[in-house]
Order: C-alpha cells, then sequence, then structure tokens
C-alpha cells in the first residue's frame, strides 16, 4: 500500500487500540471506587479516548469517506488530465519509473484509467476498513466513533458495487465493454502507487 493508506491504517489502530485502554483503565478505576466507596456511580470516568485519538480519527474517517467517493476519482477535472498526461509523465508521477521496476520499459503503454484506479483504491479501502470493523477491540468504541466506522462501511459496499459494474472502455474509434479491469499490466503501476 502507499504512504498516506499505511497513515489511515495506523490511526485506526492505534486508536482502537486506545479505547481498549482506557475501557480497561476505566473498569479498574470504577471496581476500586466501588470497594472504597460502596457505589459505581459516584466517580465514573467519562473520558472513553486520548485527546491525540479524539482529534485525529474524525478526520481519518472522513477522509476515508471521501476517498470512496466513486465520481470524485472517476467523473473529475483531474481524472481527465490525468488520462491526458503521456505514458512517461504519468510514470513520473506516480513513480512507476524507479529503478527497479519492471513496468517502467512500458512508459509509452502506460495509460491513466480512472475505473481501474477507483477499483484499486476502493479494494486497498475495503481492506482497511474491514480490518478496524473485524478487530475485537471495536467493542471498546463508543457509539460516536461507531457511527462513522459504520457510514464508511456502508459506502466501502456501494462503492464496490459500482466498480463491479461493466463498464464501457473509450478506445480508439469504438467501445467496447469489458468486465474485469481494464488496462491490465499497464495500470499495475499506478495501482501499486497508491
Amino acid at each position: 500500500g502507499g504512504v498516506v493508506l499505511n497513515a489511515i491504517r495506523f490511526v485506526l489502530m492505534h486508536s482502537l487500540r486506545d479505547m481498549a485502554r482506557f475501557v480497561k483503565e476505566g473498569r479498574k478505576n470504577v471496581a476500586e471506587q466501588v470497594g472504597a466507596e460502596g457505589t459505581d456511580e459516584t466517580k465514573k470516568s467519562s473520558q472513553r479516548m486520548s485527546r491525540a485519538v479524539a482529534s485525529s480519527l474524525p478526520p481519518t474517517l472522513s477522509l476515508l469517506r471521501r476517498l470512496v467517493s466513486r465520481p470524485l476519482l472517476v467523473d473529475s477535472q483531474i481524472s481527465t488530465s490525468l488520462a491526458r498526461m503521456a505514458g512517461k509523465d504519468l510514470a513520473k508521477l506516480t513513480s512507476a519509473g524507479r529503478e527497479g521496476n519492471a513496468d517502467a520499459a512500458d512508459d509509452e503503454e502506460l495509460r491513466f484509467d480512472a475505473p481501474q484506479f477507483a477499483r484499486a483504491l476502493h479494494l486497498k479501502i475495503s481492506a482497511l476498513t474491514i480490518s478496524a470493523w473485524t478487530d475485537p477491540r471495536l467493542a471498546c468504541a463508543p457509539g460516536h466513533v461507531v457511527h462513522p466506522l459504520v457510514q464508511l462501511l456502508g459506502d466501502v459496499v456501494r462503492s464496490l458495487e459500482e466498480a463491479s459494474l461493466p463498464t464501457v472502455a473509450p478506445s480508439r474509434g469504438t467501445s467496447r465493454t469489458a468486465m474485469g479491469p481494464p488496462g491490465g499490466r499497464r495500470m499495475a503501476a499506478v495501482g501499486e502507487a497508491l
């Protein structure tokens, strides 16, 4: 995966770890207070996560929801501009032309394909989302964290459904219907740059 997606994975996993730690410490404190005072309602801690997590998790989930938006990736001016780029310029932009890359020789064949790029990004985001969703520490998350994660999960499922639909790929003079991702090897380098 790319640097950005690795940073997002770190924020998600650190947040889950942090919330689990606060729940564990909160239970220990409540048990001590019950033993000392006889009631568990008097000094119950309301903090469920650190300030760092409280300030970094919501923007991370918001960024993921924006990245899942297919129209932003496929029907935008940026994707149109990238599709017009020459192969060697696109290789430089995506770092596909770095030394040791087998696809560097095919710079002229390299073309940006927005639907394929969106599919690759959505698959990577779905892997991130599913790892957070299936983590047992999610049970320690408060509702205001679980709700945006559930919304993100719904957005990911919708984007994957849209990505699985047949697409009409423009070609020279004619159009064809493709069930799988068009482009094959020439877009592998772009997918690697995610």
